[in-house]
């Protein structure tokens, strides 16, 4: 022996996964995240555009700014990394992506404006898209009809109140407008009512109006959330091709608000028995239409039939929920079979 030892592997330290205990602090988190079993999950579920390594370090970072999600179970902090996973978003909150939000006991995942658009960027649905807030005393008319246009000229200088209860009254509507490759414009306007009444069905809004919770982008950031809801709304008219690179993580994104994950989401399909409020479950999540990407074989029938007639049978014979996650889809087939808008494989060049 020449007296010199091998150098020693510290073992791993164990942790014991708790789902329902708070995370507690950093040092724990990253015991947690180190552990084979979660980081297994985690390479499972991210994107393939992006590392694990990288979903972890911005946990870490996240949790050091807001000191709270610490308080939230371990389980909703697991669950909400890999939600942002999915969609491949930056959470930390300085792209305005996404964000990660302590919402009681639990930690949620919420997508922002600018993250949706990233997503439907990335998929190249469209070359240009963007949202916009008409507030009171701007010009704004909308023409229908066989030209349909927006004219929209804004007050200069207009100086906003600090109050976001104040920028409320102050909104008129808020519109979505896209232009694809072949420069055709499409846009979908919502007026203030349309939007409230999205507003009053989120999770976060009846927390916050009942006293649950003392914020929400809703009550601090309406006009943000009222781009994001008409952006979202537009979105489910876009002309889609399964084919499109990230089609997945978009059809993800709205499946993830649409159900209410997200703290300030819009929960359009929440509903509330008897006027109790209910606990979002992130793991298992109910009264919620089949996963949006799962009906990516139900959309390409619809983009298939020829005539009206054959698209009202496809649609007669579909369950409410199917109906319900793709009647964005029929609608502008509908128009396409009339020669209103332009067919998939006219917009997009691969």
């Amino acid at each position: 022996m020449n007296g010199d030892s091998a150098p020693v592997t510290p073992a791993r330290e164990i942790v014991a996964y708790k789902p329902t205990e708070p995370v507690g602090d950093i040092q724990t988190l990253k015991r947690l995240l180190s552990s084979e079993s979660i980081q297994a999950r985690i390479k499972d579920a991210v994107a393939t555009h992006i590392k694990p390594e990288q979903m972890l370090k911005m946990l870490l970072m996240t949790t050091a700014k807001n000191p709270k999600l610490l308080k939230c179970t371990q389980e909703s902090v697991i669950m909400s990394l890999l939600t942002a996973g999915q969609v491949g978003l930056d959470f930390t909150g300085v792209l305005g992506q996404a964000y990660l939000v302590p919402y009681l006991s639990e930690c949620q995942f919420q997508i922002g404006y600018r993250g949706l658009v990233t997503l439907i960027g990335n998929a190249r649905l469209v070359t240009t898209i963007y949202s916009e807030i008409v507030y009171k005393g701007d010009e704004f008319k909308v023409i229908r009809g066989t030209r349909p246009e927006i004219i929209h000229v804004p007050v200069e200088d207009r100086e906003l109140p600090e109050k976001e209860g104040d920028i409320h009254e102050l909104v008129r509507a808020a519109y979505c407008v896209s232009v694809t490759d072949t420069g055709q414009t499409q846009f979908t306007v919502m007026w203030r009512s349309e939007i409230d009444r999205i507003r009053a069905r989120a999770q976060a809004w009846k927390a916050f109006k009942s006293g649950a919770i003392k914020s929400t982008p809703w009550a601090t950031d309406y006009a943000e959330m009222a781009k994001k809801t008409v952006l979202k709304r537009h979105s489910k008219y876009l002309p889609m091709s399964i084919d499109k690179p990230g089609i997945d993580r978009v059809y993800k994104a709205i499946e993830i608000d649409d159900a209410g994950y997200g703290f300030g989401g819009e929960g359009e399909s929440e509903s509330e028995p008897n006027g109790k409020k209910q606990k979002v479950d992130l793991g298992k999540p109910e009264q919620k239409p089949e996963p949006t990407s799962a009906n990516l074989p139900l959309i390409k029938r619809i983009t298939d039939t020829k005539t009206e007639e054959e698209l009202d049978d496809l649609a007669k014979n579909l369950k409410q929920e199917e109906y319900e996650s793709v009647c964005g889809h029929i609608d502008t087939q509908r128009k396409r079979i009339k020669g209103e808008v332009k067919a998939p494989e006219e917009l997009f060049h691969q």
